[in-house]
């Protein structure tokens, strides 16, 4: 998978994670400390969010960090 493909993968399931909890963008910057600027930017995909900013999404929406990864990621053994 491409880096432009995983940025946007791993976007699109924070957005899923986000519609879930019943949270706005807004709300999720204010709960997760990421600025709406930044978040906005890594919420279109445009640039890719940290593992620290992935946890602190995960523990603001209440799903666990791997939720946030896309389902057809290859792991490397």
């Amino acid at each position: 998978m491409s880096e432009t493909k995983l940025r946007e993968a791993v976007a699109a399931e924070v957005r899923a994670a986000t519609a879930r909890a019943n949270l706005t963008q807004a709300e999720l910057s204010a709960k997760s400390g990421i600025s709406t600027s930044a978040l906005t930017r890594k919420w279109h995909g445009r640039t890719s969010f940290t593992i620290e900013e992935l946890i602190a999404v995960a523990d603001a929406t209440g799903q666990p960090a791997a939720a946030l990864l896309p389902k057809d990621i290859a792991v490397a053994a």
